[in-house]
């Protein structure tokens, strides 16, 4: 079987969680026999892991040119494609699916509704540059008329991306069974459960059975982007307890469009023993820190969780979107915390910064083999053999 992965990117994993996915699901399907290739629209000189797999449209400024269209019908001929996954499914797909055009599939990566909270997080972000004083005169109102406003403009566009994506897809496959739901909710008319099914991601890594010697760290990874990721958040919760850990380290892995921002507000603060490390592999920090702390307002899977698990590194994170509770226990596998209520966050890392804890990293490690790519990727191909 000759699988298209459609995505906007270049597939380069160390970019992000879909990228790892792609990749993770790639390889497991070529183990298998099958054959893989990346269809990509901007070209941003990555470093991809695969040049193999990798084809650029022609046209990179916009999607839905004829010569991209034209492109991608030649492509699908000459390669012999049986099955394309459009990896973009929070976006448009570029064409009306042509007859003749292989079983299509698209991904949704996000929690359908993950506009509400990035419009929650804009604003702010927005009102925290102003003076108190206009502070206070403008919350009131940014609260009751401008956010609401804003998110049901933000519903009714995703309803169009939805809607047309569903018109155009064999099947649309979210994250959680609780997205399911969710993204029928947007989709108006018609029965959508024959088409809507949830698959998780797959752990980009296998749980090592070495016990490693863990440091006294604290282990952020992920985008620097004040939307969803919130490091702001981190910072905060860190500058909380800090001082009653002098021999702590604070470790900062991931890169972004508010990198600067980030930084800054650590500067201002004086916020001590923060390092921030951009793009770099996560497996060393994996083995020597004992403790992971995600801090997003959203995630749609919130697949280092589960990575940091392999490696016996203890997960916390804000219980604020449904695949937290689908992939942790809570007490028993990782720890879930009130949305986004720093104080209560940062009594728990006193916790287990103080070896108050009952989660064994055996517990953690057993976790994330239930996200195998053996079985999910299982999943996958038994989905395809349906539509082939």
């Amino acid at each position: 079987m000759n699988i298209l992965f459609f995505y906007l990117p270049a597939i380069a994993p160390e970019r992000g969680g879909v990228e790892r996915v792609t990749a993770v699901l790639a390889d497991y399907f070529e183990s298998q026999g099958h054959q893989c290739f990346y269809l990509a629209t901007i070209d941003e000189n990555a470093d991809v892991a695969h040049p193999r797999r990798q084809f650029f449209l022609p046209d990179f400024e916009k999607t839905d040119t004829p010569k991209n269209l034209d492109f991608y019908k030649k492509f699908l001929r000459e390669k012999k494609i049986d099955i394309v996954v459009f990896q973009g499914g929070h976006k448009k797909f570029p064409w009306v699916k042509f007859d003749g055009h292989p079983p299509l599939i698209c991904a949704l990566h996000l929690d359908p509704c993950a506009y509400d909270a990035i419009v929650r997080d804009k604003a702010i972000f927005k009102l925290r540059k102003y003076s108190p004083l206009k502070k206070a005169l403008l919350s009131p109102i940014w609260n009751t008329l401008v956010v609401p406003a804003k998110i049901a403009l933000r519903r009714l566009k995703k309803n169009a991306v939805y809607r047309w994506n569903y018109e155009q897809c064999d099947n649309y496959i979210v994250l959680s069974e609780a997205y399911c739901k969710t993204l029928a909710a947007h989709i108006v008319g018609g029965d959508c459960s024959r088409k809507i099914a949830s698959i998780p991601n797959p752990c980009s890594y296998r749980p090592i059975e070495e016990n490693f010697e863990k440091e006294r760290i604290l282990l952020y990874v992920g985008r620097l982007c004040m939307n969803q990721k919130r490091p702001d958040l981190m910072l905060e919760i860190w500058s909380k307890i800090e001082r009653d850990f002098p021999d702590w380290q604070l470790e900062m892995l991931g890169n972004g469009d508010d990198a600067d921002e980030v930084k800054a507000i650590a500067e201002a603060r004086k916020i001590p023993r923060v390092h921030f490390r951009g793009f770099t592999a996560p497996e060393p920090y994996f083995k020597k820190a004992p403790l992971l702390c995600m801090t997003s307002s959203n995630e749609g899977f919130g697949m280092v969780l589960l990575e940091a698990s392999a490696f016996g590194c203890i997960p916390i994170a804000f219980d604020a979107f449904p695949t937290a509770r689908d992939i942790l226990e809570n007490g028993k596998t990782g720890i879930l915390v009130p949305p986004l209520d720093t104080d209560a966050y940062a009594q728990k890392l006193r916790s287990l910064m103080n070896g108050k804890t009952s989660i064994a990293t055996s517990a953690c490690k057993e976790n994330a083999r239930r996200y195998a790519i053996e079985s999910i990727g299982e999943k996958w191909l038994d989905l395809f053999k349906n539509l082939t």
